[in-house]
């Protein structure tokens, strides 16, 4: 990272926070032990699609949500 770098807490949460940096233009987005570098319009579109998501979840019948979670296996990242 630049030495110029400023970066400034947006928000934080349980899991993530969101810092962004007027230096470099980029907002920095960590979850947990992983950082992504977003520029606005990305974190727009990365909003969007995550509120897509979960509206649709939210639409499925319990009886189809169980479905899909039996039928995937599961993946944790280790860290």
């Amino acid at each position: 990272m630049d030495n110029r770098c400023e970066q400034k807490l947006l928000a934080r949460g349980a899991v993530s926070e969101v810092m962004y940096c007027s230096h470099c233009r980029v907002f920095h987005v960590n979850v947990d032990a992983v950082t992504v570098h977003f520029e606005a319009a990305a974190l727009r579109d990365l909003r969007d699609t995550l509120s897509a998501a979960l509206a649709a979840y939210e639409r499925m019948p319990p009886s189809k949500v169980a479905e899909l979670a039996a039928s995937r296996p599961r993946v944790k990242m280790m860290h």
